[in-house]
Protein backbone atom coordinates (compact mmCIF):
# COMPACT_ATOMS: atom_id res chain seq x y z
CA UNK A 1 0.00 0.00 0.00
CA UNK A 2 1.08 3.07 -0.90
CA UNK A 3 -0.11 7.27 -0.91
CA UNK A 4 -0.23 9.83 -3.05
CA UNK A 5 0.19 13.08 -2.48
CA UNK A 6 -0.66 16.53 -3.86
CA UNK A 7 -2.69 14.82 -6.30
CA UNK A 8 -5.40 15.55 -8.72
CA UNK A 9 -8.10 13.43 -6.89
CA UNK A 10 -10.41 13.01 -9.06
CA UNK A 11 -7.95 12.59 -11.97
CA UNK A 12 -6.31 9.26 -9.79
CA UNK A 13 -9.90 8.24 -8.81
CA UNK A 14 -11.18 8.21 -12.72
CA UNK A 15 -8.11 5.64 -13.58
CA UNK A 16 -9.75 3.39 -11.22
CA UNK A 17 -13.42 3.88 -12.46
CA UNK A 18 -12.06 3.18 -15.93
CA UNK A 19 -10.39 0.14 -15.65
CA UNK A 20 -12.78 -1.28 -12.65
CA UNK A 21 -16.49 -0.01 -13.21
CA UNK A 22 -17.89 -1.81 -15.90
CA UNK A 23 -21.66 -0.46 -15.19
CA UNK A 24 -23.56 2.61 -12.91
CA UNK A 25 -20.00 4.93 -13.64
CA UNK A 26 -22.91 7.74 -13.34
CA UNK A 27 -21.92 7.21 -9.23
CA UNK A 28 -18.84 9.12 -9.85
CA UNK A 29 -20.61 12.33 -10.87
CA UNK A 30 -22.26 12.31 -7.53
CA UNK A 31 -19.04 11.48 -6.05
CA UNK A 32 -17.03 14.34 -7.89
CA UNK A 33 -19.50 16.90 -5.88
CA UNK A 34 -18.90 15.39 -2.34
CA UNK A 35 -15.16 15.54 -3.10
CA UNK A 36 -15.58 18.98 -4.09
CA UNK A 37 -17.60 20.04 -0.87
CA UNK A 38 -15.57 18.27 0.87
CA UNK A 39 -12.22 20.20 -0.02
CA UNK A 40 -14.03 23.74 0.34
CA UNK A 41 -15.98 22.56 4.36
CA UNK A 42 -14.15 24.66 6.95
CA UNK A 43 -14.94 21.45 8.88
CA UNK A 44 -12.32 19.13 10.30
CA UNK A 45 -14.83 16.83 10.22
CA UNK A 46 -16.25 16.74 6.57
CA UNK A 47 -12.33 16.23 5.35
CA UNK A 48 -11.33 12.61 5.26
CA UNK A 49 -13.74 10.30 3.06
CA UNK A 50 -13.63 6.46 2.21
CA UNK A 51 -14.27 5.81 -1.45
CA UNK A 52 -14.30 2.83 -3.21
CA UNK A 53 -15.27 1.20 -6.16
CA UNK A 54 -17.06 -2.48 -7.07
CA UNK A 55 -17.97 -3.55 -10.87
CA UNK A 56 -21.08 -1.91 -10.80
CA UNK A 57 -20.52 1.46 -9.22
CA UNK A 58 -18.89 3.75 -6.81
CA UNK A 59 -19.16 5.33 -3.32
CA UNK A 60 -17.76 8.34 -1.00
CA UNK A 61 -18.85 8.28 2.17
CA UNK A 62 -17.24 10.41 5.34
CA UNK A 63 -14.43 8.28 7.73
CA UNK A 64 -16.22 10.20 10.55
CA UNK A 65 -19.92 8.34 10.09
CA UNK A 66 -18.34 5.28 8.81
CA UNK A 67 -16.68 4.97 12.39
CA UNK A 68 -19.99 5.26 14.08
CA UNK A 69 -22.36 2.04 14.38
CA UNK A 70 -25.62 1.99 12.58
CA UNK A 71 -25.04 4.83 10.05
CA UNK A 72 -25.68 4.79 6.24
CA UNK A 73 -21.97 4.98 5.78
CA UNK A 74 -21.30 2.40 8.42
CA UNK A 75 -23.35 0.01 6.93
CA UNK A 76 -22.89 1.01 3.40
CA UNK A 77 -18.77 0.31 3.51
CA UNK A 78 -19.45 -3.22 5.46
CA UNK A 79 -21.82 -4.52 2.95
CA UNK A 80 -20.05 -5.49 0.39
CA UNK A 81 -17.56 -7.02 1.78
CA UNK A 82 -19.96 -9.17 4.51
CA UNK A 83 -22.49 -9.68 1.87
CA UNK A 84 -21.09 -10.11 -1.45
CA UNK A 85 -18.09 -11.55 -3.56
CA UNK A 86 -17.40 -8.18 -5.38
CA UNK A 87 -14.25 -7.20 -5.74
CA UNK A 88 -13.87 -3.62 -4.49
CA UNK A 89 -11.07 -1.12 -4.57
CA UNK A 90 -10.74 1.37 -1.76
CA UNK A 91 -8.87 4.25 -1.10
CA UNK A 92 -9.27 7.08 1.94
CA UNK A 93 -8.72 10.62 0.09
CA UNK A 94 -7.99 14.07 1.96
CA UNK A 95 -9.17 16.89 -0.25
CA UNK A 96 -7.26 19.98 0.27
CA UNK A 97 -7.46 22.82 -2.19
CA UNK A 98 -9.36 23.24 -5.38
CA UNK A 99 -6.54 25.11 -8.21
CA UNK A 100 -7.37 26.21 -11.74
CA UNK A 101 -11.12 23.72 -10.80
CA UNK A 102 -9.31 21.20 -9.73
CA UNK A 103 -9.22 19.34 -6.75
CA UNK A 104 -5.71 18.16 -4.94
CA UNK A 105 -5.32 16.53 -1.88
CA UNK A 106 -3.95 12.94 -0.56
CA UNK A 107 -4.98 9.61 -1.44
CA UNK A 108 -4.13 6.48 0.66
CA UNK A 109 -4.23 2.87 -0.84
CA UNK A 110 -6.48 0.65 1.59
CA UNK A 111 -7.71 -2.77 1.43
CA UNK A 112 -11.45 -2.57 1.68
CA UNK A 113 -11.76 -6.36 3.16
CA UNK A 114 -9.41 -5.88 6.10
CA UNK A 115 -10.73 -2.17 6.44
CA UNK A 116 -14.22 -3.23 6.72
CA UNK A 117 -13.17 -5.70 9.27
CA UNK A 118 -11.40 -2.94 11.25
CA UNK A 119 -14.87 -0.73 10.51
CA UNK A 120 -16.26 -3.55 11.94
CA UNK A 121 -14.27 -3.75 15.11
CA UNK A 122 -13.76 -0.62 15.68
CA UNK A 123 -16.70 1.30 15.74
CA UNK A 124 -18.23 3.92 18.65
CA UNK A 125 -22.12 3.47 19.82
CA UNK A 126 -24.32 6.46 18.25
CA UNK A 127 -26.14 8.64 20.70
CA UNK A 128 -28.47 10.68 18.00
CA UNK A 129 -28.36 13.11 15.22
CA UNK A 130 -28.31 16.69 14.26
CA UNK A 131 -29.82 17.95 11.04
CA UNK A 132 -29.53 21.21 9.61
CA UNK A 133 -32.35 22.66 7.40
CA UNK A 134 -32.45 25.06 4.22
CA UNK A 135 -32.89 28.14 6.95
CA UNK A 136 -30.11 27.22 9.25
CA UNK A 137 -32.41 25.32 11.91
CA UNK A 138 -30.74 22.43 13.60
CA UNK A 139 -32.89 19.87 14.89
CA UNK A 140 -31.33 16.92 17.17
CA UNK A 141 -33.37 13.83 17.47
CA UNK A 142 -32.97 10.26 18.67
CA UNK A 143 -31.57 8.03 16.08
CA UNK A 144 -34.05 5.97 15.05
CA UNK A 145 -36.33 8.86 14.98
CA UNK A 146 -34.73 12.18 13.42
CA UNK A 147 -36.52 11.05 9.80
CA UNK A 148 -39.80 11.34 10.75
CA UNK A 149 -38.87 14.26 13.24
CA UNK A 150 -37.46 16.14 9.93
CA UNK A 151 -40.12 15.21 7.31
CA UNK A 152 -42.26 17.30 10.29
CA UNK A 153 -39.98 20.10 9.73
CA UNK A 154 -39.62 20.33 5.74
CA UNK A 155 -42.89 22.42 5.51
CA UNK A 156 -41.14 25.10 8.07
CA UNK A 157 -37.44 25.21 7.45
CA UNK A 158 -36.81 23.62 4.32
CA UNK A 159 -35.00 20.68 3.02
CA UNK A 160 -32.63 18.79 5.24
CA UNK A 161 -29.15 20.25 3.99
CA UNK A 162 -26.87 18.36 7.04
CA UNK A 163 -27.22 15.04 8.66
CA UNK A 164 -24.50 13.90 10.76
CA UNK A 165 -24.85 11.17 13.53
CA UNK A 166 -23.15 12.17 16.94
CA UNK A 167 -21.08 9.62 19.28
CA UNK A 168 -21.73 8.50 23.13
CA UNK A 169 -18.02 8.70 23.48
CA UNK A 170 -16.29 11.45 21.42
CA UNK A 171 -13.41 10.93 22.28
CA UNK A 172 -13.04 7.12 21.88
CA UNK A 173 -13.88 8.22 18.16
CA UNK A 174 -11.36 10.53 18.06
CA UNK A 175 -8.58 8.45 19.04
CA UNK A 176 -9.94 6.12 16.59
CA UNK A 177 -9.64 8.22 13.78
CA UNK A 178 -6.33 9.41 15.19
CA UNK A 179 -4.79 5.68 15.20
CA UNK A 180 -6.26 5.33 11.32
CA UNK A 181 -4.52 9.05 10.50
CA UNK A 182 -0.84 7.81 11.92
CA UNK A 183 -1.72 4.17 10.25
CA UNK A 184 -1.86 5.50 6.64
CA UNK A 185 0.17 8.66 7.04
CA UNK A 186 3.44 5.64 7.83
CA UNK A 187 2.59 4.31 4.29
CA UNK A 188 5.58 5.33 1.99
CA UNK A 189 5.38 7.69 -1.14
CA UNK A 190 4.52 6.00 -4.60
CA UNK A 191 6.32 7.12 -7.10
CA UNK A 192 4.94 9.01 -9.72
CA UNK A 193 4.69 9.04 -13.37
CA UNK A 194 4.08 12.40 -14.19
CA UNK A 195 2.21 13.76 -17.44
CA UNK A 196 2.59 17.30 -18.51
CA UNK A 197 -0.09 18.99 -20.21
CA UNK A 198 0.60 19.78 -24.08
CA UNK A 199 2.52 22.81 -25.04
CA UNK A 200 0.17 25.45 -27.39
CA UNK A 201 1.42 26.22 -30.42
CA UNK A 202 0.17 29.65 -29.63
CA UNK A 203 2.38 29.17 -26.14
CA UNK A 204 5.17 27.56 -28.00
CA UNK A 205 6.00 30.71 -30.32
CA UNK A 206 5.42 33.38 -26.98
CA UNK A 207 8.46 30.62 -25.54
CA UNK A 208 10.70 31.14 -28.76
CA UNK A 209 10.33 34.80 -29.28
CA UNK A 210 11.58 34.93 -24.92
CA UNK A 211 14.26 32.63 -26.10
CA UNK A 212 15.65 34.56 -29.16
CA UNK A 213 15.54 38.20 -27.00
CA UNK A 214 17.23 36.01 -24.17
CA UNK A 215 19.56 33.54 -25.87
CA UNK A 216 21.79 33.02 -23.12
CA UNK A 217 19.95 32.93 -20.14
CA UNK A 218 18.14 30.30 -18.71
CA UNK A 219 14.32 31.14 -19.92
CA UNK A 220 11.85 29.66 -17.32
CA UNK A 221 8.63 30.17 -18.86
CA UNK A 222 4.96 30.27 -16.77
CA UNK A 223 2.52 27.48 -17.87
CA UNK A 224 0.09 26.07 -15.51
CA UNK A 225 1.03 27.02 -12.22
CA UNK A 226 5.00 26.15 -12.79
CA UNK A 227 8.14 28.30 -14.62
CA UNK A 228 9.17 25.61 -17.07
CA UNK A 229 12.47 25.19 -18.87
CA UNK A 230 12.43 23.52 -21.83
CA UNK A 231 15.06 21.95 -24.51
CA UNK A 232 18.90 22.23 -23.65
CA UNK A 233 17.81 24.83 -20.53
CA UNK A 234 16.01 22.10 -19.38
CA UNK A 235 18.58 19.44 -19.21
CA UNK A 236 20.90 21.57 -17.48
CA UNK A 237 19.05 23.16 -15.26
CA UNK A 238 16.96 19.61 -13.92
CA UNK A 239 20.44 18.42 -12.18
CA UNK A 240 20.39 22.28 -10.71
CA UNK A 241 17.22 22.00 -9.69
CA UNK A 242 17.09 18.22 -8.39
CA UNK A 243 14.28 17.61 -10.83
CA UNK A 244 12.82 14.77 -13.02
CA UNK A 245 13.59 15.48 -16.95
CA UNK A 246 10.48 14.61 -18.08
CA UNK A 247 8.61 15.27 -22.03
CA UNK A 248 6.88 18.08 -22.79
CA UNK A 249 3.98 17.47 -26.09
CA UNK A 250 3.90 20.18 -28.34
CA UNK A 251 0.99 20.20 -30.57
CA UNK A 252 1.78 19.13 -34.27
CA UNK A 253 5.67 18.64 -33.26
CA UNK A 254 7.94 15.98 -31.78
CA UNK A 255 7.82 16.46 -27.69
CA UNK A 256 11.09 18.26 -26.08
CA UNK A 257 12.54 17.91 -22.63
CA UNK A 258 11.18 20.19 -19.94
CA UNK A 259 11.66 20.46 -15.85
CA UNK A 260 10.74 23.66 -14.02
CA UNK A 261 9.46 24.67 -10.50
CA UNK A 262 6.21 25.75 -8.96
CA UNK A 263 5.44 29.91 -9.64
CA UNK A 264 5.19 30.04 -5.34
CA UNK A 265 8.68 28.66 -5.29
CA UNK A 266 10.20 31.25 -7.91
CA UNK A 267 12.56 32.64 -5.69
CA UNK A 268 14.07 29.07 -4.25
CA UNK A 269 14.12 28.16 -7.93
CA UNK A 270 15.56 30.71 -9.59
CA UNK A 271 18.17 30.82 -7.24
CA UNK A 272 19.37 27.76 -7.43
CA UNK A 273 19.85 28.63 -11.14
CA UNK A 274 21.47 31.75 -10.80
CA UNK A 275 24.30 30.61 -8.09
CA UNK A 276 25.37 28.36 -10.76
CA UNK A 277 26.73 31.05 -12.94
CA UNK A 278 23.85 31.27 -15.27
CA UNK A 279 21.43 34.39 -16.49
CA UNK A 280 18.00 33.57 -15.41
CA UNK A 281 15.35 35.09 -17.26
CA UNK A 282 11.32 34.23 -15.71
CA UNK A 283 8.58 34.72 -17.93
CA UNK A 284 4.83 34.99 -17.37
CA UNK A 285 1.87 36.45 -19.39
CA UNK A 286 4.35 37.71 -22.08
CA UNK A 287 5.95 40.16 -19.76
CA UNK A 288 9.15 39.67 -17.64
CA UNK A 289 8.49 38.36 -14.32
CA UNK A 290 12.51 38.69 -13.10
CA UNK A 291 15.66 38.56 -14.50
CA UNK A 292 19.24 37.70 -12.70
CA UNK A 293 21.89 38.29 -14.46
CA UNK A 294 25.10 36.46 -13.59
CA UNK A 295 27.96 38.75 -13.30
CA UNK A 296 25.57 40.22 -10.70
CA UNK A 297 25.81 36.77 -7.96
CA UNK A 298 29.69 37.91 -7.77
CA UNK A 299 30.08 41.03 -8.95
CA UNK A 300 34.12 40.61 -10.65
CA UNK A 301 35.80 44.30 -10.14
CA UNK A 302 33.64 45.46 -7.20
CA UNK A 303 35.33 46.32 -3.93
CA UNK A 304 34.26 44.08 -0.92
CA UNK A 305 34.77 44.10 2.95
CA UNK A 306 35.74 40.14 3.61
CA UNK A 307 36.56 39.34 7.87
CA UNK A 308 36.68 43.59 7.87
CA UNK A 309 39.80 43.54 5.45
CA UNK A 310 39.41 45.78 1.77
CA UNK A 311 39.22 43.61 -1.22
CA UNK A 312 38.73 43.51 -4.48
CA UNK A 313 36.81 40.72 -6.69
CA UNK A 314 39.30 39.88 -9.51
CA UNK A 315 37.44 36.83 -11.02
CA UNK A 316 34.39 34.42 -10.59
CA UNK A 317 35.17 30.35 -11.16
CA UNK A 318 31.54 28.66 -10.61
CA UNK A 319 32.99 25.15 -12.27
CA UNK A 320 35.86 25.14 -9.46
CA UNK A 321 33.38 26.47 -7.09
CA UNK A 322 36.10 29.63 -5.99
CA UNK A 323 36.25 33.14 -6.34
CA UNK A 324 39.65 35.03 -6.38
CA UNK A 325 40.64 38.03 -4.45
CA UNK A 326 43.15 40.99 -3.95
CA UNK A 327 43.74 42.36 -0.63
CA UNK A 328 44.39 46.24 -1.35
CA UNK A 329 44.31 47.40 2.42
CA UNK A 330 48.11 48.33 1.45
CA UNK A 331 48.24 49.22 -2.26
CA UNK A 332 52.19 48.45 -2.49
CA UNK A 333 51.75 45.03 -1.40
CA UNK A 334 48.42 43.54 -2.74
CA UNK A 335 47.59 40.45 -1.41
CA UNK A 336 46.42 37.63 -3.41
CA UNK A 337 43.74 34.85 -2.03
CA UNK A 338 40.78 32.44 -3.03
CA UNK A 339 37.39 31.79 -1.12
CA UNK A 340 34.43 29.71 -1.99
CA UNK A 341 31.78 31.59 -3.69
CA UNK A 342 29.11 30.74 -1.25
CA UNK A 343 31.54 32.68 1.28
CA UNK A 344 32.00 35.63 -0.43
CA UNK A 345 28.57 35.47 -2.06
CA UNK A 346 26.93 35.99 1.85
CA UNK A 347 29.46 38.93 1.94
CA UNK A 348 28.16 40.37 -0.97
CA UNK A 349 24.09 39.75 0.27
CA UNK A 350 25.03 41.68 3.34
CA UNK A 351 27.01 44.86 1.02
CA UNK A 352 23.83 45.27 -0.68
CA UNK A 353 23.20 47.19 -3.99
CA UNK A 354 25.97 49.59 -2.72
CA UNK A 355 28.77 46.63 -3.97
CA UNK A 356 28.00 47.86 -7.53
CA UNK A 357 28.68 51.07 -7.31
CA UNK A 358 32.26 50.15 -6.43
CA UNK A 359 33.03 48.39 -10.18
CA UNK A 360 35.07 50.55 -12.14
CA UNK A 361 33.30 52.03 -14.93
CA UNK A 362 34.37 51.10 -18.22
CA UNK A 363 36.07 53.36 -20.41
CA UNK A 364 34.51 54.97 -23.49
CA UNK A 365 35.22 52.98 -26.70
CA UNK A 366 37.84 54.99 -28.68
CA UNK A 367 36.05 55.11 -31.85
CA UNK A 368 38.02 53.74 -35.02
CA UNK A 369 39.68 56.02 -37.68
CA UNK A 370 37.02 55.23 -40.43
CA UNK A 371 34.22 56.26 -38.24
CA UNK A 372 35.57 59.23 -37.56
CA UNK A 373 36.29 60.10 -41.36
CA UNK A 374 32.35 59.56 -41.82
CA UNK A 375 31.52 61.62 -39.07
CA UNK A 376 34.10 64.33 -40.23
CA UNK A 377 32.48 64.95 -43.63
CA UNK A 378 29.23 67.08 -42.18
CA UNK A 379 32.62 69.64 -41.48
CA UNK A 380 34.61 69.78 -44.37
CA UNK A 381 36.49 72.74 -45.86
CA UNK A 382 35.19 74.06 -49.11
CA UNK A 383 36.73 72.53 -52.28
CA UNK A 384 39.50 74.06 -53.78
CA UNK A 385 41.86 73.22 -56.46
CA UNK A 386 45.10 71.69 -56.18
CA UNK A 387 46.89 74.50 -57.29
CA UNK A 388 45.08 77.15 -54.70
CA UNK A 389 46.46 75.84 -51.39
CA UNK A 390 44.61 74.32 -48.51
CA UNK A 391 41.48 76.36 -48.06
CA UNK A 392 41.47 76.35 -44.03
CA UNK A 393 45.07 77.76 -44.27
CA UNK A 394 47.42 80.30 -45.85
CA UNK A 395 50.20 77.83 -46.43
CA UNK A 396 50.82 76.52 -50.48
CA UNK A 397 49.84 72.98 -51.49
CA UNK A 398 53.85 72.28 -50.36
CA UNK A 399 53.38 72.86 -47.00
CA UNK A 400 52.26 69.14 -46.94
CA UNK A 401 56.12 68.40 -47.06
CA UNK A 402 57.27 69.76 -44.06
CA UNK A 403 53.90 68.31 -41.93
CA UNK A 404 51.76 71.52 -41.42
CA UNK A 405 48.70 71.21 -43.73
CA UNK A 406 48.75 67.00 -42.15
CA UNK A 407 48.71 68.67 -38.62
CA UNK A 408 46.00 70.85 -39.83
CA UNK A 409 43.96 68.31 -41.59
CA UNK A 410 43.66 66.02 -38.02
CA UNK A 411 42.44 69.17 -36.46
CA UNK A 412 40.06 69.41 -38.78
CA UNK A 413 38.48 66.12 -38.13
CA UNK A 414 38.92 66.05 -34.29
CA UNK A 415 41.64 63.59 -34.45
CA UNK A 416 43.07 63.41 -30.80
CA UNK A 417 46.53 63.63 -32.72
CA UNK A 418 48.65 66.56 -33.55
CA UNK A 419 51.97 64.93 -34.74
CA UNK A 420 53.23 63.63 -38.16
CA UNK A 421 53.11 59.75 -38.75
CA UNK A 422 51.58 58.99 -35.36
CA UNK A 423 51.84 55.12 -35.15
CA UNK A 424 48.41 54.55 -33.88
CA UNK A 425 47.34 56.21 -37.44
CA UNK A 426 49.55 54.08 -39.22
CA UNK A 427 47.96 51.06 -38.29
CA UNK A 428 45.06 51.71 -40.85
CA UNK A 429 47.47 52.71 -44.15
CA UNK A 430 45.64 54.38 -47.30
CA UNK A 431 45.71 50.71 -49.17
CA UNK A 432 42.14 50.87 -48.90
CA UNK A 433 42.24 53.30 -51.77
CA UNK A 434 44.35 51.03 -54.04
CA UNK A 435 42.51 48.02 -53.62
CA UNK A 436 38.71 50.05 -54.47
CA UNK A 437 40.33 50.90 -57.43
CA UNK A 438 41.84 47.20 -58.67
CA UNK A 439 38.36 45.89 -57.45
CA UNK A 440 36.10 48.65 -60.10
CA UNK A 441 39.04 47.75 -62.72
CA UNK A 442 39.87 51.22 -62.76
CA UNK A 443 43.31 52.55 -64.76
CA UNK A 444 45.53 54.83 -62.23
CA UNK A 445 46.01 56.71 -65.76
CA UNK A 446 42.86 57.31 -66.58
CA UNK A 447 42.02 60.21 -67.04
CA UNK A 448 39.36 61.46 -65.31
CA UNK A 449 38.66 64.56 -63.48
CA UNK A 450 38.43 62.71 -59.76
CA UNK A 451 42.07 60.56 -60.62
CA UNK A 452 43.97 63.29 -62.02
CA UNK A 453 43.38 65.36 -58.90
CA UNK A 454 44.27 62.32 -56.64
CA UNK A 455 47.34 62.15 -59.04
CA UNK A 456 48.21 65.81 -58.92
CA UNK A 457 47.96 66.10 -55.13
CA UNK A 458 50.41 62.80 -54.72
CA UNK A 459 53.04 64.22 -57.11
CA UNK A 460 52.67 67.76 -55.27
CA UNK A 461 53.50 65.80 -52.35
CA UNK A 462 56.28 63.70 -53.56
CA UNK A 463 54.70 60.69 -53.95
CA UNK A 464 55.13 58.90 -57.40
CA UNK A 465 51.19 57.61 -57.67
CA UNK A 466 48.10 55.41 -55.56
CA UNK A 467 50.96 52.66 -55.54
CA UNK A 468 52.98 54.73 -53.02
CA UNK A 469 50.40 55.02 -50.78
CA UNK A 470 50.06 51.71 -50.43
CA UNK A 471 53.34 50.55 -50.15
CA UNK A 472 54.33 53.44 -48.09
CA UNK A 473 51.39 53.41 -45.59
CA UNK A 474 51.43 57.27 -45.71
CA UNK A 475 48.24 58.04 -44.22
CA UNK A 476 49.15 61.66 -43.86
CA UNK A 477 48.82 61.84 -47.64
CA UNK A 478 45.43 60.44 -47.73
CA UNK A 479 43.55 62.61 -45.19
CA UNK A 480 45.03 65.54 -47.14
CA UNK A 481 43.57 64.35 -50.24
CA UNK A 482 39.97 63.61 -48.50
CA UNK A 483 40.27 67.27 -47.28
CA UNK A 484 41.34 68.63 -50.62
CA UNK A 485 38.82 67.03 -52.47
CA UNK A 486 35.77 67.90 -50.33
CA UNK A 487 35.89 64.58 -48.12
CA UNK A 488 32.73 62.98 -49.71
CA UNK A 489 33.98 62.90 -53.61
CA UNK A 490 36.99 60.91 -52.49
CA UNK A 491 34.67 58.53 -50.12
CA UNK A 492 32.61 58.07 -53.07
CA UNK A 493 34.98 55.91 -54.92
CA UNK A 494 35.88 53.38 -51.89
Amino acid sequence: MKKYTDVDIIAELQKLVDSHVDSYKEDFDIDKRIIRRAAESQNPEDKTLMWFCRPHGTHCLNENQVFIQGTRDHNTFRFYAEQTYDECIARVIVPKAVKRGKVFGDVFEINYREQAANVAQNSVAPDHDRLTFADGFVLEAPCRSSFDAAMALVSEHGGVQAHRTLPKDAEALTEVLTKQKSRRDRLPEAERTETLAPLPVAELRKYEAVKKAHPDALVCFAQNGYFELYGKDAEKAAPLLGTKLLEKKVRGKPSMPVTGFRESAWVAGSHKLWKSGADVFLSKDGETFKELKAADYIPVGATLNVDGIKCRIDAVDFAADEVRLTNIEDKNRPIRFSESIQYIRSYVEDAGTAIYDTIPKKPATRKSIRDKLKSAQKAQPPHVDAQDGCARCSHALGCCQEGAVTAHAYGQMGLEVAAYGDDRLRQVHAGSLLQTLKKRNVDAHTCTPTLQRIQQILCVNGFGGVGDIAKEGHLDAFLHIYLLLGGAKLMNIF
